[in-house]
């Protein structure tokens, strides 16, 4: 698990982590999983419990979801940071 000094910078200018000491920054660090994801995989689906949340730190994630008539709809890209 890399834990590198560039995550923990690059959570500063996130909104919601935003007022927090460096040394809180490292404690969610030391605290998360760094993962490198292959292109299309699926993080999670609707409806799936939320016990967890995911920070980009280089790429982006879409967010979509099926619509009624059981096509993709985009709603995003996350990107960096976000």
């Amino acid at each position: 698990m890399d834990k590198s000094p560039l995550i923990t910078e690059d959570l500063h200018p996130s909104d919601i982590f935003k007022g927090l000491t460096d040394a809180q920054c490292a404690r969610v660090v030391q605290r998360g999983q760094h993962e490198t994801l292959q292109t299309k995989r699926t993080l999670f689906l609707q409806g799936d419990p939320a016990d967890k949340f995911y920070m980009v730190h280089r790429g982006r994630l879409k967010l979509s979801r099926l619509n009624e008539l059981g096509k993709e709809a985009t709603i995003r890209y996350i990107g960096a940071g976000e």
